[in-house]
């Protein structure tokens, strides 16, 4: 019956926080899993009361296996659950994107400024505003050259890019943070203050892509760099 017992209860702790985090830790669960799976989280809710409610009808019958050489596989069903509080202060930050996307600052510091200044002037100039995502001006910078764009990001300020520049980065998912990527965007802040590493900014500004051995790289020159609270969703898809 203890068995029984036990089994019962580690299905009702997993229901209730399956449930909880759908129903009143939404922000926790927008760092943990793309919005269009949400649903299997309720499902797997459901699935689980319906587990203990079985398990709650069997409760007097007897096991198959003595619960001490069971316990052991029991108790580590629940060690996730010892991380909630850590789940819910948990950011990716620019420690992330190093170890992520380790080539990123090292390709782009190799660029010397006087070249990017030399570069910036030749990049029509633009009124209309950018309509396509973060995603989409990153893979095809060309396509958008001279225009103004407004991104929302986070900063990533580095000793190996010229003073005046940082990295604006997000991260993009296809289906949960395990699979988290970096895209970026090199920001010329022309003048503005230096913002404090990982720290939200809405940048606006020209943008003037710039090629390095090859490879196509969007480059902001910052008309505006605002401070800005950490989004609802802070992943992009």
């Amino acid at each position: 019956m203890i068995t029984r017992l036990l089994q019962a209860g580690i299905m009702g702790a997993w229901a209730t926080f399956f449930t909880w985090l759908f129903a009143v830790e939404q922000p926790t669960l927008a760092r943990l899993l793309h919005p269009r799976l949400w649903w299997l989280v309720l499902a797997g809710a459901v699935v689980l009361l319906i587990f203990l409610g079985v398990a709650l009808r069997r409760i007097k019958m007897p096991t198959a296996q003595p619960l001490r050489w069971s316990w052991p596989a029991y108790l580590i069903l629940l060690v996730p659950l010892c991380f909630v509080g850590q789940m819910q202060s948990a950011r990716f930050d620019s420690q992330t994107f190093r170890d992520r996307s380790p080539s990123a600052i090292e390709t782009m510091a190799t660029v010397q400024e006087q070249e990017i200044q030399q570069a910036t002037p030749e990049t029509p100039d633009i009124a209309t505003p950018v309509e396509e995502s973060f995603i989409q001006i990153v893979q095809d910078p060309q396509r958008h050259v001279g225009r103004r764009v407004e991104l929302l990001c986070q900063a990533l300020p580095d000793t190996r890019l010229p003073d005046d520049q940082f990295i604006c980065y997000r991260f993009r998912i296809n289906c949960c943070a395990a699979d988290a990527q970096p895209v970026f965007i090199f920001v010329n802040r022309q003048g503005s203050p230096p913002p404090a590493k990982d720290a939200w900014m809405r940048v606006k500004g020209r943008l003037s892509p710039h090629t390095v051995n090859g490879l196509t790289f969007a480059l902001i020159q910052a008309e505006s760099l605002q401070s800005e609270a950490e989004p609802s969703f802070p992943f992009i898809f």
